[in-house]
């Protein structure tokens, strides 16, 4: 520190030069170390230079320095700058700015120099200064990471009108050099993120059946990332699913007025947006539970409850087959899993996957919310035909 202190207590604001026994020369040249352009005036054999910017100068503490060790920079100007940036010669670390910072190489041996340009904000005067640091050999490595894979699934089922998000993440292994940078591919979209993990949203074109999607991931180490491994890659696929609910496992044909619509798992649906929910109908929401959903076995549920239009009593099932109001089953197999028909407001409880309990929901596959008002015990119609008793679906 004492080295720093003396710079910017000597640093001049003018300098003058006698030039005595030189006066008959021709020409006389003047160097104002720290100023890049100097103005000079006055008459020989004394002549006065000025620096009309900041005039700086800079120093490292030490000047040769083992990798892994620090080294202090600092710049002293004529006037106190308000902002202080590094900026290192190429392979070198970026310094963080301020007039006194540190700076560590991870690796050696190579000399890089560190120029600093300060700012005085009040005059708007700038001045540049360098300063070179011999760093010896030694240190770590770096070498390009290795056994770099995409971790992620490779396909998506998704429902008519539904979108998928894609998850990925990235990885190495410990022989190589541990990244720094990443940098993804998406199709020919590139640098498309730069996170270690990403999530990307994807929906099936209308009048597709399947989408592909094309992922590449680049590690890179090193402290400015620039020594990189191969890209590796991953193909995503994202199809509609058939419903199984459908032909030979469908129970709509029993029923007239029947109203469908599809969500994802945890988005309400409304029957008045899928038609209205007539008092002799049914109103069908399908949705698939998602194959990332973490295993937890917790208990879930789903309610159905007026949405505009006259109050009704509904039954509602939970099915892997459309317009099953059959007597329940809790293994699904011959009958909804799940069957209520209690009141104006009914609630669908099931566990999630992680338990043996049942009736209990399997990650991947596609169930029906069945919904009609209909009072079963007293086997009546509780919604005159010519209204529309509607309902909104919450999980």
């Amino acid at each position: 520190m004492r080295r720093f202190r003396e710079l910017l207590a000597v640093l001049p604001f003018v300098v003058t030069f006698p030039v005595g026994a030189q006066t008959s020369a021709n020409s006389v040249t003047f160097t104002f170390p720290g100023c890049a352009q100097p103005v000079v005036s006055g008459s020989g054999p004394n002549y006065v230079v000025a620096c009309p910017g900041l005039a700086c100068q800079a120093v490292a503490d030490p000047t040769s320095q083992t990798p892994g060790s620090a080294v202090r920079l600092a710049v002293a100007c004529d006037a106190t700058p308000t902002n202080v940036v590094w900026q290192p010669s190429a392979g070198c670390t970026t310094p963080s700015e301020g007039s006194i910072v540190s700076v560590v190489e991870p690796a050696g041996p190579k000399t890089c120099t560190y120029t600093a340009t300060a700012v005085d904000g009040g005059t708007n005067k700038t001045g540049i200064a360098s300063v070179s640091v011999q760093w010896s050999a030694g240190g770590a490595t770096v070498t390009a990471p290795t056994g770099c894979a995409i971790d992620g699934q490779t396909a998506y089922t998704v429902l008519t009108g539904q979108g998928a998000t894609i998850a990925l993440s990235g990885r190495c292994s410990s022989t190589g050099s541990a990244p720094t940078k990443w940098i993804w591919r998406r199709n020919t979209q590139t640098p498309w993120k730069t996170t270690q993990a990403v999530q990307d949203s994807q929906a099936v074109p209308s009048g597709s059946n399947s989408v592909i999607v094309d992922y590449g991931l680049t590690a890179c180490a090193g402290a400015n990332g620039d020594v990189c491994a191969p890209e590796v890659q991953k193909r995503v696929t994202v199809q509609v699913e058939t419903p199984t609910g459908g032909g030979a496992n469908s129970f709509c044909g029993n029923y007239s007025n029947v109203i469908e619509t599809s969500t994802p798992w945890n988005v309400s649906a409304y029957s008045a947006e899928a038609g209205g929910l007539r008092g002799n109908g049914v109103f069908v929401v399908a949705f698939r539970l998602p194959d990332t959903l973490p295993e937890t076995g917790a208990i879930e549920s789903i309610s159905a409850f007026e949405f505009g239009g006259s109050p009704a009593i509904r039954w509602m099932t939970i099915s892997e087959s459309k317009c099953d109001f059959r007597a329940a089953d809790k293994t699904g197999v011959n009958g909804p899993l799940v069957s209520v028909n209690n009141g104006s407001t009914v609630t669908a409880r099931f566990y999630l996957p992680g338990t043996t309990f049942s009736p209990r929901l399997v990650k991947g596959k596609t169930y029906y919310i069945n919904i009609r008002n209909w009072y079963e015990w007293e086997k009546r119609q509780t919604c005159s035909t010519s209204l529309t008793c509607d309902v909104k679906v919450e999980f």
